[in-house]
């Protein structure tokens, strides 16, 4: 890989890196695969760290492994990092403005008059680049031979300036039968809550409260195991890989599972989580970690949402309910801003608002919305545990962690929002 500037028609410097095939097989001109960028086009470390990464030299943070791919199949590959970006001399005026479109043709008759180019310019990019890539097509270049722009904005006018286009519905995916729907407010109408409560002896989740076994369990935080694989709280930084756990068995959560269900279910919206927590370190103490999954007929596990709570961002009466609103703060009553859904706790976080617990609180909080299908015959469970160190520091540690039942007052539960009719 070599770096340099390109000077185009206006006087600007355009950094580029450029990259060619080293087998020695691959000698006759080929095409280049053309990317336009402003997101890292290189990176050189500083010393030592530089040594650790790519023999020393600089290397690209995103594209590497595109690159690796593009370079095996014998094409050349030129990264520019658009005006004003980067390395790049010049001003950025606005996103994809005109210039940047100029600054690419001026590169790709650059390539064209390099001795290792048969004159093939194919354009490449993702998100920002992927635009930029398209709207280079419609230079009509004779160079460009290929466009694979991944993840861009078709029309960017009707996609996000022109509210002619609104049409007031939300359309969401629902995974499990990967479908889209549309819905005129959210969540969906046609939703009800169903509740599921957590029977304490034997593990269930059961529909009907009377069904419930009073009691409690009792579980050592530090015997249980962080979950391996991308989560999602890295769905957005390890952009290669799918989101997926694994080493559920392992992670030593206290599960409680439903019967198979009798017809496939849809679940679109927020579940709440009400659990009633004891913990062993109070008075400021107890962060609880919830995972929903389902259990197929294979007895595979499948990842459907999650959530967390701190049980001191909870606070109760000292009868067992939630506190009054004229003696609570509104973080505890009102719907979350910008949640249309009223159902939804919400929780200030504010170390003013933390509160010491009794021994046995009543810690109500939403997970993750979701909208998913659960298939006929699959098992939904409940995984508890009392820290995910991979992803979130604890500053009140707990040994042990209890959650209590009776046939009365004190139910944990989880209230799914189901569809009922679902409109496609």
């Amino acid at each position: 890989m070599t770096s340099q500037y390109i000077t185009t028609t206006d006087g600007t410097r355009i950094a580029i890196d450029l990259y060619l095939p080293t087998d020695s097989t691959c000698a006759s001109p080929r095409a280049c695969i053309l990317t336009q960028t402003r997101y890292f086009r290189s990176i050189s470390l500083r010393w030592p760290w530089r040594l650790l990464a790519n023999q020393g030299r600089p290397f690209s943070f995103l594209h590497t492994r595109y690159y690796e791919g593009m370079l095996g199949a014998g094409y050349a590959v030129v990264a520019m990092d658009i005006r004003g970006t980067g390395a790049s001399f010049g001003t950025v005026l606005h996103p994809w403005h005109v210039l940047e479109r100029q600054d690419s043709v001026d590169v790709i008759d650059w390539i064209t008059r390099q001795p290792w180019s048969n004159g093939r310019v194919g354009l490449w990019g993702m998100s920002y680049e992927a635009t930029a890539a398209y709207l280079t097509v419609s230079t009509h270049h004779p160079a460009i031979k290929a466009c694979v722009p991944m993840y861009m904005f078709y029309d960017m006018y009707n996609d996000i300036a022109s509210p002619a286009t609104f049409t007031g519905s939300i359309e969401y995916f629902t995974l499990g039968d990967n479908t889209w729907r549309v819905a005129t407010s959210w969540p969906p109408s046609h939703t009800t809550r169903r509740d599921f409560f957590l029977s304490m002896n034997d593990r269930a989740l059961v529909t009907d409260v009377r069904a419930i076994q009073p009691g409690s369990c009792t579980w050592n935080v530090e015997c249980q195991r962080d979950l391996g694989g991308v989560s999602r709280w890295q769905a957005t930084i390890d952009v290669y890989e799918p989101m997926q756990y694994h080493g559920w068995h392992a992670a030593n959560h206290v599960v409680f599972t439903s019967l198979p269900f009798d017809h496939s279910v849809t679940i679109v919206g927020t579940p709440i989580l009400t659990l009633w927590l004891a913990s062993a370190a109070a008075p400021h103490s107890g962060d609880v970690f919830v995972y929903v999954t389902l259990v197929t007929q294979d007895s595979d596990v499948v990842y459907v949402t999650e959530g967390q709570c701190r049980a001191a961002h909870a606070p109760q009466d000292g009868a067992g309910g939630s506190m009054s609103r004229q003696s609570s703060p509104t973080y505890l009553l009102d719907p979350v801003p910008h949640n249309p859904d009223p159902d939804v706790p919400r929780h200030s976080f504010y170390e003013r608002d933390r509160r010491p617990i009794p021994t046995c609180t009543k810690v109500m909080f939403g997970l993750l919305p979701i909208a998913f299908q659960a298939p006929r015959k699959a098992r939904l469970q409940v995984r508890i545990c009392g820290h995910d160190a991979k992803h979130f520091t604890q500053v009140d540690p707990s040994r042990t962690m209890e959650l209590t039942a009776d046939a009365t007052t004190c139910v944990s539960s989880l209230s799914l929002p189901i569809l009922e009719t679902p409109p496609l």
